[in-house]
């Protein structure tokens, strides 16, 4: 991707939509679904609209917990991001991003794309396992008017894209800030994800903490249940408020020794 507030190509955009266009006349279904994570990115919602302006468009947005949201964007953060310009773990993650206008803010995000495509347009859906039933793609199918194609579609298979435990996610932070060739941190980060799993649910952060995300976020949590859902009660999420006093305990990292021990094997 392009920088930000890099210009786009006039001609690479109509070679784009060009290409868009004969697909479609080419399958010639009833509806085309585009997705990417980078719609959430702070760009100019009017270049979305104004390259679909021949086609009548639903936004679609699935949102998560902050607390869970916090978690994974931190974890994938890490898998990703060399040299990164945060302090080594999450407070200086959070530190970092939190600084950052609108980070992770939903009701900023919504009302920037309802006032180019018309609040009316956009649907919003819960990324909870209770909303979600009988599972993620049961409902983006229901969400997107298609609920007669549920019945050609097979169970739905295990989550495939496993969260890596909190031990895989230091040892990748450490090896990201190494002045190594991207290669080699490629292959640590590869086998590290492979050999340390998540055991079941293990929470990177703190009950207290997940709980404090999560209630700075509840007044806008109601407005968008209110004015995106027409939930009355304003309730977005169902799930239970993390419980400061749940059994947790803080993740243990290796010393120097086991530090140089999972490096070598990883290699």
């Amino acid at each position: 991707m392009p920088p930000i507030n890099a210009s786009i190509d006039d001609v690479a955009l109509q070679k784009m939509r060009e290409s868009l266009r004969a697909e479609i006349q080419r399958w010639k279904p009833h509806s085309v679904v585009l997705s990417s994570e980078m719609f959430v990115v702070p760009r100019q919602v009017e270049l979305v609209r104004s390259f679909l302006e021949e086609y009548d468009c639903r936004i679609l947005v699935y949102l998560r917990r902050h607390d869970g949201w916090w978690e994974s964007v931190y974890a994938q953060a890490v898998k990703t991001v060399r040299k990164p310009p945060w302090e080594v773990g999450f407070e200086g993650f959070y530190r970092h991003h939190s600084k950052r206008p609108n980070y992770g803010n939903y009701l900023a995000l919504l009302q920037r794309w309802a006032k180019v495509f018309g609040r009316e347009n956009i649907i919003v859906r819960p990324y909870e396992r209770q909303q979600n039933q009988p599972g993620l793609i049961h409902d983006f199918f229901k969400a997107i008017g298609q609920a007669d194609l549920l019945e050609l579609l097979e169970e739905e298979n295990e989550k495939v894209n496993l969260s890596p435990s909190p031990l895989a996610i230091y040892l990748i932070d450490i090896y990201q800030r190494c002045d190594l060739k991207d290669s080699t941190v490629r292959k640590l980060v590869k086998n590290i994800l492979k050999s340390h799993p998540a055991k079941g649910r293990q929470h990177l952060l703190s009950p207290t903490l997940r709980r404090k995300l999560v209630m700075e976020k509840m007044d806008d949590y109601a407005l968008i249940a209110r004015e995106f859902m027409g939930r009355k009660d304003g309730r977005l999420f169902f799930d239970p408020l993390p419980d400061p006093d749940e059994p947790w305990e803080a993740p243990r990292y290796p010393d120097g020794i086991q530090l140089v021990e999972e490096t070598v094997r990883a290699l």
